[in-house]
């Protein structure tokens, strides 16, 4: 909730799974005072959805001035009967002293990406989450072991793994 009435621009974009971008729409709004609101909304036949539903992706980015403040992602089937492509994660551990930095890249969509430390207990800044094609993620993480133990112990886990 904001204090008061401000403008935003959402940026609608479907994309297939591998980034290419077949329809967008940046979408002026105006967001309420202290309440939340259905601000715009998309009719389904606006959308190229021949590319079948099973091989795209919406995402709705909220941007106040230059800043983004969200981003959501919508799909148009099921999570099982999406035809997820491999991401091609990449990963990199910084030790930054008092806490480790995970920078992730991803070469095409991650759905449901899980962040996994099997030699310690921590507490990521963010976990469980979609990735575009292309974007990168700054993860950070309290060190409370070695930087080599965790770098040895540290996985991913996404959604395409577990449809076998």
């Amino acid at each position: 909730d904001l204090p008061q009435k401000t403008d935003a621009v959402i940026r609608l974009n479907l994309a297939d799974f591998n980034g290419l971008s077949l329809w967008n729409r940046p979408v002026k709004v105006t967001l309420p005072d202290n309440n939340s609101a259905q601000v715009y909304s998309v009719d389904l036949k606006e959308l190229p959805l021949n590319y079948r539903e099973t091989d795209v992706f919406l995402t709705a980015t909220l941007v106040i001035g230059k800043m983004e403040i969200d981003q959501e992602f919508v799909y148009f089937a099921r999570p099982k009967d999406l035809k997820l492509p491999g991401p091609g994660i990449k990963t990199r551990i910084s030790d930054k002293g008092d806490y480790f930095v995970i920078e992730i890249t991803t070469e095409k969509l991650c759905k449901n990406l899980m962040l996994i430390s099997d030699n310690t207990d921590v507490q990521f800044s963010d976990n469980f989450f979609d990735m575009q094609p292309g974007e990168t993620r700054l993860v950070t993480c309290p060190a409370t072991i070695r930087w080599e133990d965790f770098e040895k112990g540290f996985r991913t886990l996404h959604l395409k793994q577990t449809m076998k």
